[in-house]
């Protein structure tokens, strides 16, 4: 039986193997693998061997180190999600809490997009995320400015995370993941959102602030926290002296 998926190249086992030595049943580790090109399978270790062997996703035998597959062991996985969570939605959490089980540590990487105004400053966006993740152990929240890949080879990040919400997302995320892994040689891990985070989108929830909307009726799409802070800026924003559209005269 599984113990439970904990990591890009997680163990299954172990698992009694059908083929009998002299000491009894032998003792096999299923490791997932995963090489330079993305490609993936299972490997079967046998106890005492230095070396896995995949049988599965189109490996048909040898060993993973001769197949140009790094099998990790002891190899800590470290992943970035970046965005600006200009605010920090429900979906966000949910990528941030599937992709836990997908690497050892998750940075969630709080950057700056200048082609968008913020409603948060980025230190309070820190402080938001970091309210939010202080109880999901591997996730750490920095922030950062300049290039994405840049930051992860700081870091010593294995791949970027990303969110894809439906296909405009994903014909963005695929020209964004092929510029860097072009400029940076990084890989991008993409996770669908689950159904009702689908339609969640933080530009919209921003104009729905500035324009004076019921804020609580974004509850199922916002962490209460988040809520709590919108509302503070909702008030400032009403508290500010109205611009009119056109100059008088």
């Amino acid at each position: 039986a599984k113990r439970g998926f904990h990591n890009l190249h997680t163990r299954f086992g172990p698992v009694m193997s059908p083929e009998r030595g002299r000491g009894g049943p032998a003792t096999e580790e299923r490791v997932l693998c995963v090489d330079g090109m993305g490609r993936g399978g299972l490997a079967t270790k046998r106890a005492g061997s230095g070396n896995a062997v995949g049988r599965s996703m189109g490996y048909d035998g040898g060993t993973m180190e001769q197949q140009g597959v790094a099998v990790a062991q002891g190899v800590h996985r470290i992943a970035v999600f970046p965005g600006q969570f200009d605010p920090i939605t429900s979906g966000h959490l949910d990528v941030i809490r599937r992709g836990m089980a997908l690497f050892d540590e998750l940075i969630v990487a709080v950057g700056v997009n200048p082609e968008k105004k913020e409603m948060f400053t980025l230190g309070e966006r820190v402080e938001m995320i970091r309210e939010l993740t202080a109880e999901l152990a591997g996730v750490r929240v920095e922030r950062f400015t300049g290039l994405t890949v840049d930051f992860v080879r700081q870091v010593n990040a294995t791949a970027i995370l990303r969110g894809i919400r439906d296909a405009s997302d994903l014909r963005y995320e695929f020209h964004l993941a092929m510029a860097n892994r072009a400029v940076g040689g990084v890989e991008t891990v993409f996770i669908m959102t689950s159904d009702h985070h689908a339609l969640t989108s933080s530009s919209l929830i921003r104009q729905v602030v500035a324009l004076g909307g019921d804020i609580h009726k974004l509850e199922g799409l916002l962490p209460m926290n988040v809520i709590r802070r919108l509302g503070a800026k909702q008030k400032a924003i009403r508290a500010l002296p109205a611009t009119p559209d056109a100059p008088e005269g």
